[in-house]
């Protein structure tokens, strides 16, 4: 995560970054698309993406960030 930062930073670059660890995605993200059934289901800052009512997204959260 560090990495990422610094490389965005330095270079003022956009980064890519295709994850399933949301401590990543809230860690070096501007923006979230959370894909559901290869469509998006979901797009905006972390959290507005995590406050979502859809209970897979729910599910989601709560099993990276409760296990």
């Amino acid at each position: 995560n560090d990495l990422i930062n610094e490389v965005q930073e330095r270079y003022h670059t956009s980064s890519i970054i295709i994850t399933h660890d949301l401590t990543c995605a809230r860690d070096t993200a501007d923006r979230v698309a959370m894909l559901l059934d290869g469509n998006f289901a979901k797009e905006g800052t972390f959290e507005e993406v995590f406050s979502s009512e859809d209970e897979r997204i729910k599910s989601f959260y709560n099993y990276n960030f409760t296990q």
